[in-house]
């Protein structure tokens, strides 16, 4: 039987800066807020089959950034699955100027000191292997991504160590080791990945003097010491049915982090019914007042395999041999039975007093009556870092223990 030829598809973190690519337009704005609900969703979804139980941190906008690339060169069932999966409805140009949109949004909104926000696309094809030139067209016209010739045939170890430096680089050694030995091999014939790296200051920052061991309770066994930072300051926050929200923007107000804190008992319920629906209306219900915030520094790591759950999404063809149609990507894709054969991301978040590698409005307030209502992320907890003006979900996480 003839074997397959693979193609490997990435979706990691790393440093690079971001540029806008497409032309904007007057739709551009619309596309964007799109696209950035799009991710939200599948935000939610990801959460809820990516590895229960454990620690989590993820970025939906980076996997939707990769599989827009290699939705590009798909047709028929295979584009249909991944588009319906993954949010990336509609698709063709619409997704992709989406995409391009998205990118210039996030791109206005750094300031490349106090909050850095960097978006990178890259692809890596075998020599010699034959691409359409309509689908080099839409990676350099929407996601700035030029192929680079890599010879998987040949030398597929120094092909996979070239890859992992290019993430190790743009991550300043964040992200090492990508691809472990054995997921290149001689039948890769491209490699898509794409990385997001943030680094963001509070807008107004926490006192580590103020920062002290207290008492975690996570979802099981005895409670754990861990440094929890406090602050009192002015903070959009809500108390809602089962869980309390609370806000914290990043320099220039862009960005934010939004903690959803379900009462004691009830994160199984609220993770497994808290949808992107109702994360809207949490967030359209956030008032601004005075609140003694707690909030645990913590720092995760994610090593995903991210097949078996984007099959529960609904995505299979794509990485089945015979089945797969990438034929919009080469003239070759049916012969060589090309399909997805890795899927990865690896992932890091570090949260402290200064704010987030990868948010607080901070108010003095003097009350004479009472003392201002307390938020406590003593318990497990989530989190999503949000583009303020699309909803786009840079990064979801779940944290079970800091």
């Amino acid at each position: 039987m003839r074997r397959a030829a693979v193609l490997a598809l990435l979706a990691g973190f790393a440093v690079m800066p971001a540029r806008a690519y497409a032309p904007a337009g007057q739709s551009g704005a619309r596309d964007a807020v799109r696209r950035g609900s799009a991710s939200l969703h599948l935000a939610f979804a990801l959460q809820r089959v990516l590895e229960p139980g454990r620690n989590l941190v993820v970025s939906p906008l980076s996997i939707q950034q990769a599989f827009a690339m290699a939705d590009a060169g798909t047709r028929g069932p295979t584009r249909r699955e991944l588009e319906a999966a993954l949010r990336l409805r509609p698709g063709g140009r619409a997704l992709h100027a989406g995409m391009a949109a998205l990118q210039r949004g996030l791109d206005s909104g750094t300031d490349g000191g106090r909050l850095r926000l960097d978006v990178a696309n890259a692809v890596w094809a075998q020599t010699g292997y034959p691409i359409r030139s309509s689908y080099l067209a839409t990676l350099r016209a929407y996601y700035g991504a030029t192929p680079a010739d890599a010879d998987f045939r040949a030398d597929p170890e120094a092909a996979r160590t070239r890859i992992n430096d290019w993430a190790a680089e743009r991550t300043a050694g964040r992200i090492t080791n990508l691809f472990g030995r054995g997921d290149v091999t001689p039948l890769t014939r491209l490699v898509l990945a794409n990385a997001v790296y943030l680094k963001a200051t509070w807008k107004d920052a926490f006192d580590p003097a103020a920062t002290r061991d207290e008492a975690f309770r996570p979802l099981r066994g005895p409670p754990v010491q861990v440094p929890m930072m406090h602050r009192t300051g002015r903070y959009p926050w809500v108390r809602r049915t089962g869980y309390t929200a609370i806000e914290l923007p990043y320099t220039g107000e862009r960005l934010a982090m939004l903690v959803v804190i379900p009462d004691a008992g009830r994160f199984a319920a609220v993770a497994r019914d808290l949808d992107a629906r109702g994360l809207a209306a949490t967030v359209a219900a956030l008032r601004t007042g005075e609140v003694g915030l707690a909030l645990p520094r913590f720092t995760l790591r994610s090593d995903l395999d991210l097949k078996a759950p984007l099959q529960r999404l609904g995505v299979r063809a794509a990485f089945e041999p015979g089945a797969a149609d990438f034929s919009g990507l080469s003239p070759q894709a049916r012969a060589d039975r090309l399909h997805i054969a890795k899927a990865l991301q690896k992932a890091f978040v570090q949260v402290d007093e200064t704010g987030t590698e990868a948010a607080a409005v901070t108010g003095v307030g003097v009350d004479a009556v009472s003392a201002p209502p307390s938020v406590v992320a003593d318990r497990p907890f989530l989190f999503v870092i949000r583009d303020r003006p699309t909803g786009a979900a840079l990064f979801l996480g779940r944290v079970l223990s800091p």
